[in-house]
């Protein structure tokens, strides 16, 4: 295998976790928003008020769920193809620097 496709896999690894973990970063981020919205249709300000709709709730609480769910999705589909891509990128930077220690060796003799 040529060192080309040796990086192209490495960094094509470092890139899904790259990826992973901004997604881990932003579903808490998310949570926080949603509360937000929640917490401000639940307080006892909301109660006493008579022309709070459902209608503007669902507005409110609409953005911020989906977004979530996207989330979520994501990071099933990032989570369902990682273990291939850490493996694989596992082997091939094992692959790589064996390859590189065997060069240095055969030039060394």
């Amino acid at each position: 295998m040529s060192l080309y496709i040796l990086l192209t896999y490495l960094f094509n690894g470092v890139q899904s976790a790259l990826a992973v973990a901004f997604i881990n970063i932003r579903i808490p981020l998310l949570i926080g928003g949603l509360v937000n919205v929640l917490s401000k249709y639940a307080g006892p300000e909301t109660a006493s008020c008579a022309g709070t709709s459902s209608r503007s709730f669902m507005d409110d609480i609409k953005q911020p769920a989906l977004q979530l769910i996207s989330m979520y999705a994501l990071q099933v589909i990032s989570a369902a193809f990682k273990p291939f891509s850490v493996a694989r990128t596992f082997l091939f930077l094992l692959l790589l620097v064996l390859s590189v220690h065997a060069k240095f060796i055969v030039q060394i003799f």
